[in-house]
């Protein structure tokens, strides 16, 4: 009779899976950002994917109307891309070097009433504007400028990069 008990005992202990987390306490979160979610923090953010070559958490900060805003000295003229080319062009960037340190340096931060900003999202979004110089080495090549960064908050998600114009030559 104890062995049947013993049985009964270990076959239903056996059901629990005490690696199993308890409902509620799964979370859905999959965003990789740090810290407390400002424009500021963004750039952090961004400084952290170029200097680990993260391209996963690099594509959580930009907006998917992101775009990006240079001046080829090349080829006199200001061209622009969008979201996904940039997620190839920087993918290609961090598989091509071995060593990347970006710094921003002095942030210059302005923020606009939603209505002022509809060019960039819709009313009720939060827009932000920062304005800042940097620097970036490319394993021993230095490349230094200006960029101004106008980021997005949609009321239900976090802040974003929707535009970044680099001002470097």
């Amino acid at each position: 009779m104890k062995i049947w008990l013993l049985v009964f005992l270990v076959t239903l202990l056996s059901c629990e899976n005490p690696f199993s987390p308890e409902q509620g306490i799964v979370s859905d979160k999959t965003d990789n950002r740090f810290g407390a979610y400002t424009p500021e923090t963004v750039l952090k953010d961004f400084e952290t994917a170029y200097n680990t070559r993260d391209s996963l958490l690099y594509s959580e900060l930009l907006d998917e109307n992101f775009k990006f805003i240079y001046n080829d000295p090349e080829n006199p003229g200001t061209f622009n891309w969008g979201r996904e080319n940039d997620l190839r062009a920087t993918g290609r960037l961090f598989r091509i070097f071995n060593n990347i340190n970006l710094t921003f340096n002095e942030l210059g931060v302005i923020y606009f009433d939603s209505l002022q900003a509809l060019e960039f999202g819709n009313k009720g979004d939060s827009i932000a504007t920062i304005v800042t110089s940097f620097s970036l080495k490319l394993d021993s090549q230095l490349l230094q400028g200006t960029a101004d960064f106008t980021f997005r908050k949609k009321p239900t998600e976090l802040w974003k990069v929707i535009q970044w114009i680099d001002y470097s030559n």
